[in-house]
């Protein structure tokens, strides 16, 4: 009797830190995020960024005359890091944080990242957006 309950009790306990350890994993992040410019319908251009994959693409998506362009700072301790364009429609400009600084982005920080149009010719801008994202990475810093 006394090896049955100890077996049950094991099995019990076993139970238990299988439960805890799905109960306290890591929230849910999200991976990759976009955002898109600010002008009428169909939008001028886009920026996603993967925090998994660590990598930022900027993208020239309509035949308006204007350039995409991108300024991305670390919100978190206020430094710049760097700025992309892409031009033509189609066109997109991409970067990963293989290529060292400054495209490494520090994880565990919240980066801004602003978007708009403009216009080589005349110096015209439109369609500024911004937003700031975490930069969740590894998943295990998400807590």
């Amino acid at each position: 009797m006394r090896i049955g309950r100890a077996l049950l009790t094991l099995a019990t306990a076993a139970t238990a830190t299988v439960v805890a350890a799905v109960t306290f994993a890591a929230p849910a992040h999200a991976d990759s995020y976009t955002m898109y410019t600010r002008d009428a319908a169909p939008r001028g251009g886009y920026v996603t960024y993967d925090t998994a994959a660590n990598y930022v693409e900027l993208c020239d998506v309509d035949p308006d005359g204007f350039r995409v362009m991108l300024r991305v700072t670390d919100a978190t301790t206020g430094q710049y890091k760097y700025s992309l364009q892409a031009s033509g429609t189609g066109n997109c400009e991409y970067v990963t944080d293989g290529l060292g600084h400054p495209y490494d982005l520090a994880d565990g920080h919240y980066i801004t990242f602003e978007i708009w149009l403009y216009s080589a010719d005349d110096g015209r801008t439109a369609g500024r957006n911004s937003a700031t994202w975490y930069n969740c990475e590894p998943p295990s810093i998400c807590v």
